[in-house]
């Protein structure tokens, strides 16, 4: 049997750089949990800082100095930021705002039956003195120069070790357990005479409200308050009942240790039971005995349940059995009313085939009326359209041919202006013409021989310059050349003097 708890303990430390403080107050290693920093001061800065979430005292010339608020109030708490301060002006100590949790495994606690049992208890405490909440900012300084972290780590595990060892001495091992919840039960007998409601019936099928009823917890209330509960079954009206007290053992530590150390500054946030170890051998009986206890609480639910289940079937069978007879009584009725109905149906259906057979015939009747007669003005409304259409389709045709006369009469009337005017219009153009060429015959006249000894000279050139031409005359003195170059030319033969070409 061994607890898992370490025993926290509370110290007073120092640190260089006031930046380094929160990382300080933040680390709990194996249980050490600082308290109080010891800052150090820089001689070359003329300020000092402090940082959040601690208090500060400051000291000149080791002597404690109080903050001046602009208002004029002064307190001996120093809040966060910068200071100006001489070199002679320090911060002496940092106290944590933060709440704190103190472990403490006491071991070797006596039960009421002599039982050895290890009972882990954890508290959270804070240093009080935030002026934000109201608290005197003078707790802070009884704190630290009358109690401090090793005094109030001693206080408390001494208070603590007694509480718990109290605690336990006032219980069985049986009831040790019970301790984690931070209750105690004392009872006593013929305490009050108090009389038992009548019993409520159960509501059908809800077979387990009599157990649960037996079962049924009264719930606990944290101290000051105390109640009485009703513990066991009560038969009758005239039985007294035995009683019982709840209480909560850990909000009576948390009273009594705050009363203790409340006027040094240190408050008690909460207080619980976080284990209980009993030896193994009471473990392992009160384990058997459970489990003992649920096995025969299993067996009877179990043979309740198997009741239940006998008498569900037979009050099944028994409704399947009416059911089944009711359904057959229903299914009979229901057949007579089918072939009542099927009849009626039968009838509506032979009295409905005869009037849709009149009325066809009546249909048929109209329809041919109604077929006739459109008939009859369709022809009507046919010759009337045939005779209409002839009217329009002569009116058109002569229309169409007096239109088509009078535009061809236009269109020859037309035609004689054109050609008149065309006429007239020739006749002055040679008229121009001939007057044109009269006057500029003879102005033109070197023009014209000149322009046709070049078109000559075009000519000559274009002859000189194709290969495929052979010039000869009838005066040539060189017959037989002329011949040959003709043989070889057979294509082309020209008479300059005839003006022949082949």
């Amino acid at each position: 049997m061994a607890s898992s708890k370490k025993q926290t303990r509370l110290l007073f430390d120092s640190v260089w750089r006031v930046d380094k403080a929160n990382e300080k107050f933040g680390s709990c290693k194996d249980g050490n949990t600082i308290i109080i920093l010891q800052p150090g001061r820089s001689p070359v800065k003329p300020y000092i800082r402090i940082p959040e979430g601690m208090y500060a005292i400051v000291q000149h010339h080791g002597k404690d100095v109080d903050y001046v608020y602009p208002d004029g109030r002064r307190s001996p708490l120093w809040p966060a930021g910068f200071h100006r301060a001489s070199l002679f002006t320090k911060v002496a100590y940092l106290i944590t705002m933060q709440n704190v949790v103190f472990d403490t495994p006491v071991k070797g606690c006596k039960t009421a039956d002599d039982v050895t049992v290890h009972i882990d208890m954890c508290l959270v405490f804070r240093i009080m003195g935030d002026i934000e909440k109201g608290e005197d900012p003078m707790l802070v300084k009884r704190f630290v120069y009358e109690l401090g972290p090793q005094g109030l780590e001693t206080q408390l595990r001494d208070a603590q070790e007694e509480a718990v060892r109290a605690l336990a001495r006032s219980v069985e091992h049986t009831e040790v357990y019970s301790l984690r919840d931070g209750t105690v039960k004392e009872r006593f007998q013929n305490s009050l005479q108090l009389r038992a409601p009548a019993p409520i019936p159960p509501i059908e099928g809800d077979y387990d409200d009599e157990e649960e009823s037996k079962e049924e917890e009264t719930p606990v209330l944290a101290v000051p308050v105390k109640f009485l509960a009703v513990d066991g079954d009560v038969k009758n009206e005239d039985q007294v009942p035995q009683a019982r007290i709840l209480y909560s053992v850990t909000e009576d530590i948390k009273r009594n240790l705050n009363k203790q150390f409340n006027p040094y500054g240190v408050e008690i946030s909460s207080v619980s039971i976080t284990n209980v170890v009993l030896p193994q051998n009471f473990e392992t009986q009160m384990e058997e005995k459970t489990t003992y206890q649920s096995a025969i609480k299993e067996q009877t639910m179990k043979q309740q349940s198997d009741m239940q289940l006998l008498q569900y079937k037979e009050e099944i069978d028994t409704t399947k059995l009416s059911k089944r007879m009711r359904r057959m009584e229903e299914t009979e009725a229901g057949s007579r009313q089918c072939a009542e109905i099927q009849k009626e149906i039968d009838m509506i259906g032979a009295d409905t085939k005869l009037i849709e057979a009149q009325i066809l015939q009546e249909q048929n009747v109209r329809c041919s009326k109604i077929q006739a007669d459109a008939s009859l003005a369709i022809a009507k409304i046919t010759a009337e359209t045939e005779m209409i259409q002839t009217e329009i389709k002569a009116a058109c045709d002569a229309e169409v041919t007096k239109i088509l006369a009078e535009r061809d009469a236009l269109l020859l009337k037309m035609q004689a202006d054109v050609d008149r005017l065309e006429a007239l219009g020739d006749a002055r153009v040679k008229e121009i013409l001939a007057a044109a060429e009269g006057t500029a015959a003879i102005k033109l006249q070197k023009q014209r021989d000149f322009m046709l000894q070049m078109q000559r000279l075009d000519i000559t050139s274009a002859m000189a310059a194709n290969k495929e031409v052979v010039i000869v005359g009838n005066g040539s003195k060189n017959m037989l050349a002329d011949v040959f170059v003709a043989q070889q030319k057979s294509n082309l033969l020209l008479n300059i003097n005839g003006l022949q070409t082949v």
